[in-house]
């Protein structure tokens, strides 16, 4: 599986809308896993995530995100785009194309 930041450079590099949606869907399920570490695995000095806590893990990785969903949906001409990051702890995002009978 490719690294969190591969996606996002994945996601803002694609020249088809079609690969860069999969990337940041992927991004996404990565940030939901982490959202779902138990503090054990992400809280503690020594954790997979270095000497950051979890939650500002979580923040860089939501800023990341949220920049990459930004970009590909100003790529690709999309008429809006919404992020939402809720609870039961998830992260999700819309992007609204237009019609292809449209375009």
């Amino acid at each position: 599986m490719e690294t969190f930041d591969g996606l996002i450079r994945e996601a803002k590099r694609s020249t088809d809308a079609g690969d860069a949606l999969g990337a940041l869907l992927e991004a996404a399920s990565v940030i939901n896993g982490t959202m779902n570490l138990s503090p054990a695995e992400g809280l503690e000095p020594r954790s997979i995530y270095g000497r950051e806590t979890l939650p500002e893990r979580l923040r860089k990785m939501l800023k990341k995100f949220a920049e990459a969903v930004g970009e590909v949906a100003k790529t690709f001409g999309a008429l809006e785009y919404q992020i939402s990051v809720g609870f039961p702890a998830g992260v999700s995002c819309s992007i609204t194309f237009r019609a292809a009978k449209d375009v």
